[in-house]
């Protein structure tokens, strides 16, 4: 090798050693306080400190509250409203109702001027449910601090179930031995004895029910059947007598809904197709609420006057109340779906589980296959104005509600939380954000 090119490798050793110095030594310093811990950066380090340094942790700048920049802050949530949420079982549940507290003599307005930690637990209202798999039925208060089981049958692979009759009836929805048949057992519970747990005693309704609601009132159940030329939607009492033919349709796939103000039927919604909702009349006559929507979801307020919908396709989710008599919407500025939501008793009000975030999906199908869950939020929305209020922050507890109903008094939201199938209360007057 020649001298001119040993002179040359040497000149490129001394200015690549040069710049490793001036990388790990020289230059000059620069402190940056991350959490409270001060780290020293030299160097091409301290302009690039994203690159080297080991396990050193990236630059953190706050800006300085003088620089006029205000961080934006959720509401914050009091201890008491931490506490406001309560799992009720760790069951996962088919079905669940509302009952009045044991203590006969407790009055609405008594449940609303107590703070939950001076009511006892025979003055709380109930809440009654089906346990998953066996069709077990429990009952605890709204404290969940003692769980009571009601009947020991065995209803086994129970999937769904619809309470009726002030929670004495209960249909259980459950798939059959051949994995594809839907059987539903229609049952009432029968009290056990002090040393003995109750019953359920009844009989099994025709298979294959695609739906299944009950009346307002809970004297009675609406079904429907699939059928040769279609669906036939059929209603009985809560004993299961007096069954009785409502209507006849070419469709088969419809959801019921049935309220004070009456039955709709809403055909079972998907990503960008066209959907309608109906208003059976008694003689059952279809008339017309909405439609053709895409991806259409209903609730159907208690006054039968409003109807709360969801049009949903393509990473999408627009919510609507639609006056029926007047056909004039309000728009909700909440993405949600309205079997995520539950009406006051005077159509007033709606309480919603509002998803934190919505991933770039079709909906609302990929929320039914499972393929998604949501962290919600729960809100409250004036139902005249479309105003909203956020009760709890979501931060609470990881919660993708459904099944969403009010106790009697109206002071605890109920729900079954879709990712573990668990009943949830939360006491509303606790859960304010202050």
């Amino acid at each position: 090798m020649t001298r001119k090119y040993i002179f040359i490798i040497l000149i490129v050793m001394l200015v690549f050693g040069g710049a490793l110095y001036f990388m790990y030594q020289g230059g000059s310093t620069n402190t940056d306080t991350i959490d409270g811990t001060a780290t020293k950066k030299t160097g091409l380090f301290s302009f690039f400190p994203f690159i080297g340094g080991g396990t050193q942790a990236p630059v953190v700048t706050p800006v300085a509250s003088d620089e006029g920049f205000t961080e934006p802050q959720l509401p914050p949530v009091t201890q008491t409203g931490m506490e406001a949420l309560k799992q009720l079982s760790t069951r996962p549940i088919a079905g669940l109702t509302t009952l009045p507290a044991l203590d006969t003599s407790t009055t609405t307005s008594a449940v609303h001027s107590a703070l939950g930690s001076t009511l006892t637990e025979e003055k709380l209202p109930r809440v009654r449910y089906v346990e998953q798999g066996t069709g077990t039925v429990y009952e605890t208060t709204m404290s969940g601090s003692a769980e009571n089981r009601l009947t020991s049958t065995v209803i086994a692979r129970s999937a769904h179930a619809v309470f009726a009759n002030k929670g004495e009836s209960v249909a259980i929805r459950f798939i059959k031995n051949d994995n594809t048949t839907v059987g539903t057992f229609l049952g009432k519970i029968a009290s056990g004895t002090s040393t003995s747990v109750g019953t359920l005693e009844g009989s099994f309704l025709p298979d294959g029910i695609l739906d299944i609601t009950a009346s307002a009132d809970g004297k009675s159940y609406a079904y429907i059947v699939g059928s040769e030329s279609g669906a036939v939607g059929m209603t009985m009492r809560a004993d299961g007598t007096g069954k009785k033919q409502l209507f006849q349709n070419l469709l088969s796939e419809w959801l019921l809904d049935w309220k004070a103000g009456g039955i709709t039927t809403t055909s079972k919604a998907s990503s960008g197709i066209a959907g309608y909702a109906y208003l059976v009349s008694g003689t059952g006559v279809f008339q017309k609420i909405i439609g053709p929507t895409p991806g259409l979801t209903t609730n159907l307020a208690p006054s039968g006057k409003k109807l709360l919908y969801n049009t949903a396709g393509e990473r999408t989710l627009r919510m609507a109340i639609r006056t029926i008599a007047s056909g004039v919407d309000t728009p909700v500025e909440l993405s949600t779906l309205p079997e995520k939501c539950t009406w006051n008793a005077k159509s007033t009000l709606i309480y919603c589980a509002v998803p934190q975030n919505l991933f770039n999906e079709n909906y609302p199908d990929t929320w039914y296959q499972g393929m998604i869950s949501f962290t919600d939020a729960l809100w409250k929305i004036d139902a005249v104005t479309g105003l909203t209020t956020r009760i709890t922050t979501g931060s609470e507890a990881l919660i993708d509600a459904t099944t969403l109903s009010l106790d009697s008094t109206e002071r605890f939201l109920v729900f079954i939380n879709k990712n573990d199938g668990t009943p949830w209360s939360l006491d509303l007057e606790k859960a304010v954000i202050r």
